[in-house]
């Protein structure tokens, strides 16, 4: 089972991060998100918030790193899928890949290309080392 939070009032405070809490009055689940309390996932999704007044309220805990740390075990396997991810070659412009250094010099030729046309059409000013924008 998971753990939860203490009980707290919600005219006293408020909970720190978006996510479902239980409610002590109506033994319900309710979502909260960007300071405003929802119903269900439908109220969520249509945006209808509810009115909050002298309720009290509980949220999962956030597990702890250390508790976290205690649960990982480095001496179990990888499974074969895990493994395979790990083994893969980087392609394309991922850092590693055969094609890097030249896929990224083409990518900066294109820049500056495209850079140059916009000078020439008056669309963009040089910049010019040294003189910097008076503000």
């Amino acid at each position: 089972m998971s753990k939860l939070t203490p009980w707290f009032n919600s005219t006293l405070q408020s909970p720190v991060r978006e996510g479902w809490y239980d409610c002590k009055e109506c033994s319900a689940r309710h979502y909260f998100k960007g300071g405003l309390w929802y119903r269900k996932k439908k109220s969520l999704d249509d945006d209808v918030p509810m009115l909050i007044n002298k309720m009290h309220w509980r949220g999962l805990a956030r597990p702890s790193l250390k508790s976290l740390l205690a649960e990982f075990d480095p001496s179990v396997p990888r499974s074969q899928d895990e493994q395979a991810w790990l083994d893969m070659a980087p392609v394309g412009r991922e850092f590693g890949s055969p094609d890097y250094e030249r896929l990224m010099r083409e990518d900066f030729e294109i820049a500056i290309k495209a850079s140059m046309e916009e000078v020439a059409k008056g669309k963009m000013k040089p910049y010019k080392f040294g003189n910097s924008p008076k503000r």
